[in-house]
């Protein structure tokens, strides 16, 4: 399960009929993450507001959207951990609902985090069940939920054939901080001259399986960095707190082929 999740309580009729739960008004449950999961089904709405890349974690790869260049940071949230922009990732939508699968059971059932379960006469709750069923806006969540799951699943398959196809590069990105640089591990981005240079049949693969469209998506997104760096700015610390600095005319190196942030 995601790790901004906390607590997850299984959803129950028996226990939580007269229950209510309170939607979450702020993201500030993922202000310290670097990158999230993406969606096949948003990511030309991410790409026109945040850079995408594919991710290996463990063996697997699939798609993300980078949200900041240092770790454990999320630049494109404010301080009040609002969205700088018209853009919330599928994935944060449902919170704090979740699937998740429990150790008494073997299928993924409706969970929500623990600290939105609520009383019903709580300010600014929502009932979490009407005449005996689901609420309405219960059910929506439950159904994007659904959707998510089988989204990563197709997902994660394209990010597959794309490396299978050899369509996939490394994608270095480092920061500096001092003497030191960190590089952001596991990224890679799309290969448009290995792509361009496909067989009909082998595009025509790529497109049946979303795959091209991944690809495509994730080469046009990389010209978002420049908005991750006006963004770390905004977010500076004040001098002397080891952060960002005053002067980041040499933030981007000129080769994007392997760019390094300069923290120093």
């Amino acid at each position: 399960m995601f790790d901004w999740y906390e607590r997850l309580i299984p959803i129950q009729p028996s226990q939580h009929r007269q229950l209510g739960w309170l939607p979450a008004r702020s993201l500030a449950m993922v202000s310290h993450r670097q990158w999230l999961p993406a969606c096949l089904g948003d990511l030309s709405q991410a790409a026109a507001h945040v850079p995408t890349a594919v991710l290996e974690r463990e063996g697997q790869l699939s798609p993300v959207v980078l949200m900041s260049l240092l770790p454990h940071q999320n630049h494109y949230l404010t301080e009040q951990g609002q969205a700088r922009e018209d853009y919330v990732p599928l994935v944060l939508r449902p919170y704090p609902f979740a699937r998740a699968t429990i150790t008494e059971r073997q299928s993924p059932t409706l969970c929500i985090e623990a600290s939105h379960l609520v009383e019903l006469d709580t300010p600014g709750a929502e009932p979490l069940f009407e005449n005996g069923q689901l609420a309405p806006p219960v059910q929506k969540i439950m159904q994007m939920l659904d959707a998510i799951a089988r989204d990563h699943e197709v997902g994660r398959a394209a990010c597959q054939l794309l490396q299978q196809k050899g369509l996939l590069e490394d994608w270095p990105l480092n920061v500096r901080y001092g003497n030191e640089v960190t590089r952001i591990e596991g990224l890679r981005k799309a290969d448009l001259d290995a792509l361009n240079g496909l067989s009909r049949e082998d595009f025509a693969d790529l497109q049946k399986h979303y795959a091209a469209a991944l690809a495509y998506t994730q080469n046009v997104s990389t010209h978002q960095l420049g908005r991750l760096k006006q963004w770390a700015a905004q977010q500076r610390p004040a001098a002397g707190a080891g952060g960002i600095p005053e002067s980041l005319d040499s933030f981007f190196g000129k080769e994007d082929d392997d760019l390094t942030f300069d923290f120093d």
